[in-house]
């Protein structure tokens, strides 16, 4: 066998042609014709007794051809990459396609495949490169959020008398039967249902009617739904028959040192330590921040002035399996709430093309951001080393834990360790492009500038002015291209309750 590697960058593709001579060849129309014998009945034999002298004379050349071809494309794809261009990443997963040719002249088969071959980044300018992104100050204002944030946590509900009036942060718990044209409807009954006031969960000002409610009031609540909702209800009025069950507010405690201490993750003794040790937090998120926006401009440029080599079989095959993952996914959740993929579009304004356009478009993205981050891990020579695996997880016992639970987690399992050791080299691959465009594109002080004065007059003293520096225009730090994809964002939604159906819309 005679084995060819031709690679077509513009399309991505490797196309390997394997060339098999007489000899190669005629062992697998032997085999063919053999295995097909053995299945040929005539009379006054056996089923697989026929003599093979004879019984090959009933076989169809076309079944011993296909027998015989299909054997040998089987036996070909055992070792057919080894003697590929090692620069090249083949994608595996992608079918390949496969031609068949005989030359009649050289009396030899060909079998012609074509594989798909990883996206390809002809990177764009990334050195030196100018970003907006600036550094958040840690200030009393930031330091008393979080500790807005710490008594909310630590908050607790007390149940109130019928005296209490409902406001804004407290928790009723309602039974409500809503109608649409003085006729009940699907879904628009709750039973010792938990409503917090002020979260607009609910659709429209359903919330805010109940400010003011009491322990067994009884209260109507008219709503409009909205243009974009569950088909069949959209824009019609609703009015709610609503009774009080309960209310409970929210009893916050006291700032002082007790309250220090119940904050557990800090470990500290007092309010001043908190205070302290909450800054120090505040300070590494921001300088983590800041690092992620510098990341994000960066690549958001690389993005604009890179240029693309990408297979079309590979993004038509990712972008089908998202589509069927993200479908499917939406069906399973929305089903729990009597809800359809279908109300899920209707809630969200979405054509079923303007789903399927959203996934393409950050398919494209994401295919695109792997293609600039192995071009960079090139460029970069970046290896995964030992020293990248410690500068990745902070210290070498954590490497080391590391590489112990994957022995004895997946020791049974080659294929989970090997999933496992791949996810791990992406996350090193990945902290270490950071890492190397970070560094190649350092931050750049303002310069400091002097005035233009005006020439003094010969009786008047020249007085002396410090220079004014520049200071960049600030701007709202964006969440990070290049690492994992948005979190969804997850509200309960039920059909068609006065609640608000928020899914996340399709990314």
């Amino acid at each position: 066998m005679i084995k060819l590697f031709k690679v077509n960058d513009e399309e991505r593709t490797i196309e390997v042609t394997a060339t098999f001579a007489r000899p190669d060849y005629q062992k697998f129309i032997d085999k063919a014709q053999h295995s097909l014998a053995e299945n040929v009945q005539i009379k006054g034999f056996r089923k697989g007794k026929v003599p093979f002298a004879e019984a090959v004379k009933y076989l169809k050349p076309e079944d011993i051809y296909n027998k015989m071809i299909n054997s040998l494309i089987k036996d070909t794809n055992k070792n057919l990459l080894e003697g590929a261009p090692e620069e090249e990443r083949i994608l595996n997963r992608i079918a390949a396609d496969v031609d068949v040719k005989y030359n009649d002249k050289e009396d030899t088969y060909s079998l012609i495949y074509t594989l798909a071959l990883a996206p390809k980044a002809v990177l764009g300018e990334h050195k030196n490169l100018k970003t907006e992104a600036k550094k958040a100050k840690v200030g009393e204002d930031a330091i008393n959020n979080k500790i807005e944030q710490l008594k909310e946590e630590l908050a607790v509900l007390e149940e109130c008398d019928e005296n209490y009036e409902a406001q804004n942060g407290d928790t009723l718990n309602i039974d409500a039967v809503g109608y649409i044209d003085n006729k009940s409807f699907d879904g628009g009954t709750l039973k010792s249902y938990d409503i917090e006031l002020g979260k607009h969960m609910f659709v429209g000002n359903f919330e805010e009617q109940l400010v003011g409610a009491k322990v067994g009031e009884k209260r109507g609540v008219d709503i409009v739904f909205p243009e974009h909702y569950i088909k069949g209800y959209e824009n019609k009025p609703a009015h709610f028959d609503v009774t009080v069950n309960s209310i409970r507010k929210k009893v916050y405690p006291d700032v002082d040192n007790e309250f220090a201490k119940s904050c557990e993750e800090y470990h500290v003794e007092n309010l001043a330590d908190l205070k302290a040790k909450i800054k120090e937090g505040l300070e590494k998120d921001a300088e983590n921040n800041f690092e992620t926006a510098r990341y994000n401009e960066i690549i958001s440029k690389l993005l604009e002035t890179s240029t693309f080599k990408i297979n079309k079989k590979y993004l038509e095959y990712i972008e089908n399996q998202e589509l069927s993952t993200q479908i499917s996914n939406l069906r399973q959740r929305l089903s729990t709430q009597g809800l359809t993929f279908e109300d899920y579009l209707s809630v969200n304004g979405l054509s079923e093309e303007d789903f399927q356009k959203n996934v393409h478009e950050n398919v494209l993205n994401d295919v695109k951001l792997v293609a600039i981050q192995s071009a960079l891990v090139d460029e970069y020579q970046i290896k995964g080393t030992e020293e990248d695996l410690v500068a990745t997880f902070g210290n070498k016992d954590t490497v080391d834990s590391l590489k112990q639970n994957l022995t004895e987690m997946y020791k049974n399992d080659a294929q989970q360790a090997r999933n496992y050791e791949n996810q791990i080299t992406d996350l090193v691959f990945r902290n270490r492009v950071k890492f190397h465009l970070l560094e190649n594109n350092p931050v750049v002080q303002a310069k400091k500038t002097t005035r233009k004065k005006a020439a003094p007059k010969a009786d008047e003293e020249v007085e002396k002015k410090a220079p004014v520096k520049k200071t960049a225009a600030k701007k709202t730090t964006t969440k990070k291209v290049a690492e994992e994809k948005t979190a969804e964002k997850k509200t309960t939604t039920r059909k068609p309750r006065a609640k608000k159906v928020v899914e996340e819309k399709a990314e």
